[in-house]
């Protein structure tokens, strides 16, 4: 039945975040460290992911995906191009972070 394939869905999504090899830390107030910074007079907008442990590469990667926008690789930290701060709060969320 479609629930049975829902919840089919849902466990295998599970299972796959169950095993990833990153992690993002809360901040010390137990939010999600997920900002955005606004540079040039407020054209240019990124969003900033902090607190990364483990494979950075791999993390951009799914970023990629849910932002649909390029990522780049700091040090600790994550870049998006764009405004995606909703949106990756919400994706962190509902992966169990």
């Amino acid at each position: 039945s479609e629930a049975e394939a829902e919840a089919e869905v849902e466990r295998r999504l599970a299972d796959h975040y169950s095993s990833r090899i990153w992690r993002v830390r809360r901040s010390g107030n137990g939010s999600l460290p997920v900002y955005l910074k606004v540079q040039r007079h407020g054209t240019k907008f990124t969003t900033v992911i902090r607190h990364l442990e483990g494979d950075q590469e791999a993390f951009k990667k799914e970023l990629m995906v849910v932002c649909e926008a390029p990522a780049r690789c700091r040090i600790g930290t994550v870049e998006v191009a764009g405004q995606h701060v909703w949106k990756v709060k919400e994706w962190l969320r509902s992966i169990g972070c």
